[in-house]
């Protein structure tokens, strides 16, 4: 991506510690930062730097892998499902610079951060809103 105003942008080690080991360039988003906590007291994390590219359309498999409209967790040992809805994600060109991660083996997925991933974005955020909760 060299030439389209590029950075190179870094999570950190644990979930919303990033660090950025150089100047981003005018109009670059921020930093990715991992999508969810360590486990406390636990071995597995994960740390991604990216290179960060321009703005692009979304594609037929970003629709998909980004077009989510409910939430399902569990607060007090019952399950809740929520709605939600937000625009779509603003998505960017991204190359994978370096994964290292141990969280995918803890999952039960042994050796699959040690290939290619299939799909690489990135996107600043997009804001979203929930409905109450239900059961």
């Amino acid at each position: 991506m060299p030439g389209s105003g590029s950075a190179r942008r870094t999570a950190g080690p644990a979930c919303g510690t990033p660090t950025d080991p150089s100047p981003a360039a005018p109009g670059t988003p921020g930093p990715p930062r991992c999508a969810g906590p360590r486990p406390p007291g636990g071995p597995a994390a994960t740390r991604i730097e990216l290179q960060v590219g321009g703005r692009r359309a979304p594609t037929p498999l970003d629709v998909f892998l980004t077009a989510r409209w409910a939430l399902h967790t569990t607060v007090a040992r019952q399950g809740l499902y929520v709605r939600n809805a937000h625009d779509p994600w603003p998505l960017h060109e991204a190359r994978l610079v370096s994964l290292d991660d141990s969280l995918l083996a803890v999952a039960g997925f042994p050796g699959l951060a040690e290939r290619p991933p299939d799909h690489v974005a990135f996107s600043p955020g997009v804001h979203t809103v929930f409905t109450f909760p239900r059961r």
